[in-house]
């Protein structure tokens, strides 16, 4: 403990003089008290000379240092996996009583050294301590994220990690564990085969076209089957669509069969692969799986019309071309008898030139009303395209051009990017230097960044005219993305995806209905349905603040209410995880008093990855022990555990200084202290016969 004061301690010294002066002065002058004894009247000063002392000393303010040590246990963590996969063997009457006890006991133990902490996972971290194997799907690297961000800075003692080392979401936990904590391994489960006949995987395409027929991959493999053969079947409704025999794979590999199916019928198809359950399987929850394909009646049409051979074209094509709701044809204007009729989109590359003005071609998609993509360039007649009579006005210079960096524009919400990051370090497009104008309503998508400054000029945007989308991208250099986007993730996905969006959007016709809902068909019972919602007024512009009620209806006719929560100019809704089955969702409101509403159908699907495999994998839990400095030990070897983590020299309590500063005037029995000086002095000098 030591002080400190507000002021000068010197000043303790003059104070200190003036308490002994008054004290000297009261009671040596008094003639009160000159008949007393001396002891008695210099008693009585000393009490009064250390009762004004005090009290002046208060005015100083002094401080007070206090040194205090917190004692932290070491943390220790029992990451317990509580996915179904553990009960999928022939221990699981232990594990579901006998194991669940013991692993309890263990935390109760350690909790006399260590500050214990139940962390029971399966696709994530469990909100509940209750240990119960109903998880959908294991994810064990999200332990050791879960740990460094909850417990960062702590005194990390070390973690128990039980599980069967089967993992099916999140990254290999063998690279997510950090060396800075032994972890403790439990190996639960079996690593012995057993006999088994499983559906490992079913390959499909997700869109089809009606009367076509579609293939189907099958991957098929079994463990100690003694049979030869099996049944597999497909059904639909409930009505088979395909049965077949067909020769097991050898044991302990994968076989493939190949099947090819009908699309006869419009929407989202439900299928299910069903193999013949074999006598004294392990399981048979993994003999069954089901998938999903949507069957459309109609492929959107593209055309892309350029003035003559371009990379921009070659790599706009090979994006549009892994759609399949896309039909793709390219065509350049030096063609004879060229017309846009019958086509759903025309994406015009550096159209019209000065040796060719196209005027037939924009004549008719005029007439239809095509969505049009116009991608503007150096050859393009700016002159004759200003002419044309579209909402873009270049004004642009035949000779002069710049180099514009895209620049993603925040408040565009017509469709979400995404990967925003890709689009950061793009190479520039060549655009036309000069002040376009834009009349009409518009949509910018990327402006452009000259020079390192970010413009208000354009770079892609769309327009809406007469219930036609209209895009236009300002410059050529398309293909450059393409390749960079391949340099750097070594796929065209990123490049795809934007090019697929713009095309997707621009050849949507807008909604006349105001109240627009957007949702997946298809969701898996693992996943939060989310669903957003905009809603337009008479001008096409998003309307924020509306109460948007939600009315989710179940196939046995459930009804369950909700409120859309406003999520910027939009609204948005998480219904959470839904059981397996068929859903309707009606959303309502009311605005400048009319009611709008719309429907749209969801469908909920069983993913049971814990069944596709459960032979466990022991491999990985010793490997994440010895990197991380810990044992692998048996469910009959719990307690050797608490007597390991309690040898370990490492893993040790920590005392921590903590410092603090306190106002001497805060403490109450200092002002008790200087009240019994002065009581006692007032008692005395009335004993002793004073006034």
């Amino acid at each position: 403990m030591k002080f400190y004061f507000e002021y000068s301690p010197w000043l303790l010294i003059p104070m200190a003089i003036v308490a002994v002066a008054i004290a000297i002065f009261l009671y040596h002058k008094d003639k009160t008290f000159a008949e007393i004894e001396p002891w008695k009247r210099k008693l009585m000063t000393a009490l009064r000379a250390i009762f004004i002392f005090l009290t002046m000393a208060l005015l100083l303010n002094p401080i007070v240092k206090h040194l205090t040590y917190d004692i932290r246990k070491p943390i220790v963590v029992i990451a317990q996996d509580n996915s179904k996969s553990i009960l999928y063997n022939k221990d699981s009457s232990f594990y579901k009583n006998e194991y669940t006890k013991n692993i309890t006991q263990l935390a109760e133990d350690l909790s006399d050294k260590f500050d214990v902490c139940m962390l029971p996972f399966s696709d994530g971290i469990e909100n509940s301590d209750s240990i119960n194997f109903t998880g959908d799907a294991t994810n064990i690297s999200s332990v050791f994220s879960e740990i460094s961000s909850r417990y960062a800075g702590a005194n990390m003692g070390a973690v128990i990690l039980a599980t069967d080392g089967i993992y099916n979401k999140g990254q290999n936990p063998q690279y997510a564990s950090p060396s800075k904590y032994p972890v403790m391994c439990i190996a639960m489960g079996d690593t012995v085969p057993h006999k088994d006949l499983m559906i490992k995987d079913i390959v499909h395409n997700s869109v089809t076209f009606l009367g076509n027929k579609f293939p189907v991959r099958i991957l098929v493999s079994a463990d100690k089957c003694s049979e030869k053969q099996a049944q597999i079947k497909i059904t639909r409704k409930g009505q088979s669509v395909y049965t077949s025999n067909f020769d097991l794979p050898e044991n302990g590999t994968t076989k493939s069969i190949e099947v090819e199916l009908s699309a006869d019928l419009i929407g989202l198809q439900q299928y299910k692969v069903s193999l013949q359950h074999l006598d004294k399987e392990t399981s048979y929850e993994n003999n069954d799986a089901e998938f999903y394909i949507e069957v459309i009646d109609k492929r959107s049409k593209i055309l892309i019309l350029a003035d003559a051979p371009h990379p921009d074209v070659g790599a706009i094509k090979s994006a549009l071309k892994s759609n399949p709701d896309l039909e793709i044809e390219t065509k350049y204007s030096y063609e004879n008898n060229i017309s846009a009729k019958g086509y759903d989109l025309v994406i015009i590359h550096q159209l019209p030139t000065i040796k060719n003005k196209a005027q037939n071609v924009f004549t008719e998609i005029e007439k239809f009303g095509i969505p049009q993509i116009f991608i503007l360039g150096t050859q393009t007649s700016f002159s004759d395209f200003d002419k044309l009579g579209t909402d873009l006005k270049v004004n642009a210079n035949f000779n002069s051009f710049d180099d514009a960096v895209p620049s993603l524009n925040s408040s565009f919400n017509s469709f979400t990017i995404d990967a925003p990051e890709f689009l950061q370090q793009l190479p520039p497009l060549k655009v036309p230097y000069g002040s376009p104008k834009i009349t009409g309503e518009s949509k910018t998508l990327l402006y452009q960044t000259i020079n390192g400054i970010k413009t208000e000029k354009p770079l892609v945007f769309f327009t809406d005219r007469d219930n036609r989308k209209c895009c236009y991208i300002m410059g050529e250099g398309l293909w450059r993305w393409r390749i960079y986007d391949y340099k750097q993730s070594s796929s065209n996905e990123n490049f795809n995806t934007l090019i697929n969006k713009i095309v997707r959007f621009t050849i949507t016709k807008q909604q006349k209905n105001k109240l627009n809902v957007e949702a997946k068909r298809l969701y898996t019972d693992n996943e939060n349905i989310i669903i957003t919602a905009e809603f337009y007024n008479d001008a096409y512009e998003l309307v924020p603040d509306l109460e948007i009620e939600a009315t989710l209806k179940d196939s046995t006719d459930n009804e369950f209410k909700y409120m859309m929560e406003p999520n910027g100019n939009s609204y948005r809704i998480d219904l959470g995880r839904l059981g397996k089955g068929n859903y309707t969702c009606n959303f309502a409101t009311e605005f400048d008093g009319n009611k709008y509403e719309t429907n749209i159908a969801i469908m909920v699907r069983n993913l049971n990855l814990e069944a596709q495999n459960i032979t466990a994998n022991h491999n990985v839990l010793y490997s994440i022990a010895s990197t991380n400095g810990g044992k692998v030990y048996y469910p009959s070897e719990i307690s050797r555990i608490k007597d390991d983590l309690e040898a370990n020299p490492n893993i040790q309590s920590v005392s921590y200084e903590k410092e603090s500063l306190s106002s001497i005037i805060d403490f109450w029995y200092i002002f008790v202290c200087i009240l019994l000086f002065a009581a006692t002095e007032w008692f005395l000098r009335k004993f002793w016969g004073g006034y």
